[in-house]
């Protein structure tokens, strides 16, 4: 009978991993490569992750968290750290990218193999439109009113200067490759 029960309680450590697959994990390195640039993610235990980026000027660590939950990927970089520049273009790249740090990107994770992830950019909702204020020279209520032309002959959307965009520091899409370990 002791021997009914032990196998009885002993049953489901036994089957444990029977018939179930165990789900990708991000943990480890994942080598990327965007453009002319190429970089290892190591993501790490605790949703901590390095993003290591190979320029031509040298190596440049972005230090974050990456929250996992189901197909969904939140990346959020904290901190720049840049080895073996000197203090004045440590400087110069930290500034160029602190713009960009504390904005959490989130992304869609999609798993090709265990050795195979892709990162798709999630669509964000378009901002609202912004509302047609009413005529108030007395033209026609239908929206039929023309935008007068500024006193220097410009047009009215030549004469607000449109602020260019910093680049992201991670684009829209991207495939990472885990890295293999020498054995």
């Amino acid at each position: 009978m002791k021997a009914i029960l032990c196998t009885l309680a002993l049953l489901p450590f036994a089957l444990t991993g029977v018939g179930c697959k165990k789900a990708p994990s991000l943990i480890g390195k994942w080598n990327v490569t965007v453009k002319d640039l190429t970089g290892v993610f190591e993501f790490q235990p605790e949703d901590k992750m390095v993003l290591s980026v190979t320029t031509p000027g040298g190596i440049i660590n972005l230090v974050g968290e990456c929250k996992l939950k189901g197909e969904e990927a939140t990346l959020t970089f904290t901190d720049v750290k840049v080895p073996g520049q000197t203090d004045a273009n440590a400087a110069l790249i930290k500034n160029a990218l602190k713009g960009e740090l504390n904005k959490p990107q989130v992304f869609r994770v999609m798993f090709a193999s265990d050795d195979e992830v892709s990162f798709a950019e999630k669509e964000k909702p378009a901002p609202p439109a912004p509302a047609t204020p009413p005529p108030t020279d007395g033209a026609a209520a239908d929206g039929d009113h023309k935008a007068e032309t500024p006193a220097d002959g410009t047009k009215p959307e030549e004469s607000a200067p449109v602020k260019p965009q910093p680049p992201k520091p991670i684009p829209a899409a991207m495939t990472l490759k885990r890295v293999k370990e020498a054995s």
